[in-house]
């Protein structure tokens, strides 16, 4: 009778570390399946999106989340904020019909940096986080990922990368960070199996681990549930998010890469792969005839291209750049003024954009580029109460300034931007002297 409850024991045992070893190696997504803002076509419930990336006035990206309503109705706002110390509150706010609303992280809950979740009564807000100097902003998101990455960090002396993660779900998330860089691949043990906490926030200093480092790209692998990631990286007076990429790609566009006198630009690639990567960029610059600028990145590693300064390409403003890539990749944009830069991840193009002066600042460049083959056909329409449209056809492979369309000044200004199809890309520059230095991310309806 032992040796038979022996042996029942025995299966058993052998059954549960099975289901715990299907578990720890199954990928589960725990966010709620609620809608984003875009879906407007019919009557919906409640909304919802989230934001990570700010900080105290001590971490040094202090700001607000600003959101607006589009619609004509007032709406319920749920809005819960979590920090790296476990707290996490909710407030209830009412938001008026076409009104602008901001909250700052920290005076809900004290912390060093933040993550924030919003419900709304129904469709028609969206939000975007803004530093409080105006100089950094970053749009919310509806969808938490799976796998993100981000290339182009630095963590020399002056610089510090920051990796901000938020769970707004009610289960843990489990994920592993590994790096891609000149120095090569690398998985330090203190990066790996960390545990978000259900509804609360993280930050990861890039620097604890891989110091002293210029172009490092990061990979990260969410082994449990989905989260919500921005990349920040503090490089001398600059601060930017850098919102990732939720996968390799084998192409990506860049249509505002500065070329004026005293910026800089590179194009920073990274790659995850065994295979070295030839990395091709043609480069459309107004009139001028630009030799392609190609690059050779080894397995598990990193280099950029240097676009201005550059002796093969003039100093003319904004120039489209087009990558091309051997074996999957992921790149950023890394802009500047001497030494210090700032980081931006390429669109992936859709249908739906918000472009919103949620920094209050207005725009340098703001452009709709064409991705495809085809012609695209634009729809362009004032979102806060104004009755303003306009429309206007858009060539293949095309890019060109949304004011060509839609006269209204974006200063204080949101405006929604649809597509035909979804092959559109909008750019946007915030003001800065050298122009271009700061290239922001619209609202997309991720």
């Amino acid at each position: 009778m032992r040796r038979s409850q022996s042996a029942l024991l025995a299966v058993l045992s052998l059954a549960l570390i099975g289901v715990g070893a299907i578990s720890a190696v199954s990928s589960s997504t725990n966010s709620a399946d609620v809608p984003n803002a875009f879906t407007i076509a019919a009557p919906i419930e409640s909304t919802a999106f989230y934001c990570t990336g700010l900080s105290s006035a001590r971490g040094g990206v202090e700001g607000v989340v600003r959101m607006i309503n589009t619609s004509s109705t007032a709406r319920a706002l749920t809005v819960e904020v979590g920090s790296n110390t476990g707290q996490i509150k909710q407030i209830q706010h009412e938001i008026g019909p076409y009104t602008v609303w901001s909250i700052n992280p920290v005076s809900v809950v004290p912390g060093d940096s933040y993550g924030v979740s919003v419900t709304v009564s129904g469709g028609g807000v969206f939000g975007s986080e803004v530093t409080s100097s105006g100089a950094a902003l970053a749009p919310c998101v509806s969808n938490g990922v799976t796998q993100w990455y981000g290339a182009g960090f630095n963590t020399v002396v002056g610089s510090k990368a920051l990796i901000s993660i938020y769970n707004p779900s009610s289960t843990a998330a489990v994920l592993n960070i590994s790096t891609d860089s000149p120095s090569g691949y690398s998985a330090p043990a203190r990066f790996q199996g960390l545990a978000i906490g259900a509804h609360s926030q993280a930050e990861v200093n890039l620097g604890s681990q891989i110091v002293n480092a210029q172009n490092v790209g990061v990979h990260v692998d969410v082994l449990r549930g989905d989260v919500v990631i921005n990349g920040v990286e503090q490089s001398g007076s600059l601060a930017s998010f850098n919102t990732g990429m939720s996968d390799v790609v084998t192409g990506a566009t860049f249509p505002l890469v500065t070329t004026v006198v005293g910026a800089t630009a590179q194009v920073r690639v990274a790659n995850p792969g065994s295979t070295p990567a030839t990395v091709t960029f043609a480069v459309s610059l107004g009139t001028f005839s630009i030799p392609h600028q190609s690059i050779t990145v080894s397995p598990f590693s990193s280099t950029a291209v240097t676009f201005t300064p550059n002796s093969a390409i003039p100093a003319h403003g904004y120039a489209v750049v087009r990558m091309r890539a051997s074996v999957p990749v992921y790149a950023a944009l890394a802009t500047g003024s001497g030494a210090a830069v700032a980081l931006s991840s390429p669109g992936t193009p859709t249908t739906d954009y918000l472009v919103g002066d949620f920094a209050k600042v207005g725009f340098d460049a703001a452009v709709v580029t064409n991705t495809s083959t085809t012609t695209l056909s634009l729809h362009f329409a004032s979102a806060n109460g104004s009755s303003s449209t306009a429309s206007g056809q858009l060539g293949a492979g095309q890019t060109a300034a949304i004011s060509s369309y839609f006269a209204t000044t974006l200063r204080g200004n949101y405006i929604f931007v649809t597509a035909s199809s979804p092959s559109l890309l909008v750019s946007l520059t915030l003001p800065t002297r050298p122009a271009g230095q700061l290239v922001v991310a619209p609202l997309d309806g991720r």
